[in-house]
């Protein structure tokens, strides 16, 4: 079973400080990790990984890097680039 997670950072437009602008940029991750599950059902199985992932006992560190993505934020469009 493989688990995802997507990290990004919070909103916020850019700005002019004096002579230089500072912009928001985010950069996404997707990773994943295999983890072995004893269940009756897919849908024990599925249940299960969820609940782990989400009380903390299935963390991926460090995880297999499936894709990464950055794009600068301005509050009106926002194109992603893969890097």
């Amino acid at each position: 079973m493989n688990l995802y997670i997507f990290v990004e950072s919070v909103f916020i437009f850019w700005k002019e400080e004096g002579n230089i602008l500072i912009f928001n940029i985010t950069i996404e991750e997707v990773i994943s990790q295999n983890f072995n599950i004893e269940a009756n059902t897919y849908n024990e199985a599925i249940s299960i990984a969820k609940e782990k992932y989400n009380n903390g006992e299935y963390v991926l560190e460090p995880g297999n890097l499936l894709g990464k993505r950055i794009a600068v934020l301005n509050g009106k469009n926002c194109e992603w680039v893969e890097f």
